[in-house]
């Protein structure tokens, strides 16, 4: 679990990406997403992107 203004388990990812309807074709993409976002939250980078969005916090799995 990351520490950044949205806190989502591995499992919570899985479930949101489940939830999307996303497909089996899109996991690739959407851990890479995930994985620069870790990245980027990890090293402090993350005011250097502005245009990254985080998921929304209020949607309730």
């Amino acid at each position: 679990m990351h520490s950044g203004p949205v806190r989502m388990t591995f499992d919570e990812h899985v479930q949101r990406f489940i939830y999307e309807g996303l497909t089996p074709e899109e996991a690739p993409k959407y851990t890479e997403i995930m994985c620069g976002l870790g990245f980027l939250v990890a090293t402090d980078k993350l005011d250097e992107f502005p245009e990254v969005d985080f998921p929304n916090p209020s949607i309730n799995m």
